[in-house]
């Protein structure tokens, strides 16, 4: 009874094993001497290559003898460690990839932000009057007077600079206008990047646009440039320059402008700048201000 019990207990590991590796058998063979054509070879391999059994003696595996409770206890920890060995490889291996995916993604992604029609200003000049009119669509500039010249039009978007920890940078700029309903036209289309610091004189101008070209039609123009990375500090701005150089016919439209960024895969900077501690809300006015107003009591008065 006994020996029928441990030979249905030696099936039983058979049977666990070849379950567990039958999707991964390895196709080494020859690792034993008396394993050699044996319809299980291959997996039997499998597992001394992978250090769960070394055999009943050098070179022997004994594949038709017992396996006795204390040897299948050892063949299935080694089997739980080879598991786990396993995940954690595949967890490192997995990580690694989600990282240089992750990385290469965030690097080649583009990110397209549109500063709208209606967010123009005029900065005069030359002593020009105008009249400004935003609709929804395009910013009016009528010229109603003054010395004909040239004048600036700014706009300011709001540009991210960082993006899941990573910086971003300006590689791209389409601008939209209309000179085509009158006599005045674009004579200039610059883009700014004012790269402000803490410290004084220390502020500098990159202009990755500058396109002094008369345009008397309406379109939109797109510029691409290497790509500049921005930081906390940046502003970005751009401009067209008008030129009303005739008489009451002057308009000038302008329209959207989509500012092209690109993920780098540099991490961001924490700010530089200081952050400005805002006085508490909780503490009552000097008794002196004509607008204090005390807190009411909880308790009695003393």
């Amino acid at each position: 009874m006994k020996r029928k019990s441990l030979f249905v207990l030696s099936v039983l590991v058979t049977l666990i094993l070849t379950a567990f590796v039958v999707s991964t058998a390895s196709a080494s063979t020859g690792c034993f001497t008396d394993t050699n054509g044996h319809w299980a070879e291959t997996f039997i391999c499998w597992i001394k290559d992978n250090g769960i059994t070394s055999g009943t003696a050098p070179g022997i595996y004994s594949p038709e003898g017992n396996v006795t409770r204390a040897q299948m206890a050892v063949f299935l920890q080694k089997v739980d460690e080879l598991a786990v060995s396993q995940a954690n490889s595949a967890d490192v291996t997995n990580l690694a990839a989600a990282k240089a995916y992750t990385d290469t993604s965030l690097s080649t992604g583009q990110i397209q932000v549109v500063m709208a029609p209606t967010e123009w200003n005029n900065h005069p000049t030359n002593s020009h009057t105008f009249t400004v009119s935003k609709f929804f669509n395009y910013t009016k500039i009528v010229w109603s007077g003054g010395v004909a010249g040239l004048d600036f039009f700014m706009g300011q978007p709001t540009l991210p600079v960082a993006l899941h920890g990573r910086k971003m940078s300006l590689a791209g700029t389409e601008v939209c206008y209309d000179a085509a309903q009158d006599s005045a036209f674009v004579s200039d289309i610059k883009v700014y990047i004012y790269k402000q610091s803490t410290a004084p004189g220390t502020e500098t101008f990159v202009t990755p646009v500058s396109d002094p070209t008369d345009r008397v039609n309406a379109a939109c123009v797109n510029y691409t440039f290497a790509p500049v990375v921005l930081t906390g500090e940046d502003l970005v701005f751009v401009q067209v320059i008008g030129n009303f150089d005739c008489g009451a016919c002057n308009q000038l439209r302008l329209g959207r402008v989509t500012f092209v960024l690109q993920p780098t895969a540099t991490p961001a900077d924490a700010l530089s700048a200081p952050q400005m501690e805002m006085p508490s809300t909780d503490q009552p006015q000097p008794a002196g201000d004509p607008n204090f107003v005390e807190p009411p009591q909880s308790g009695p008065r003393p």
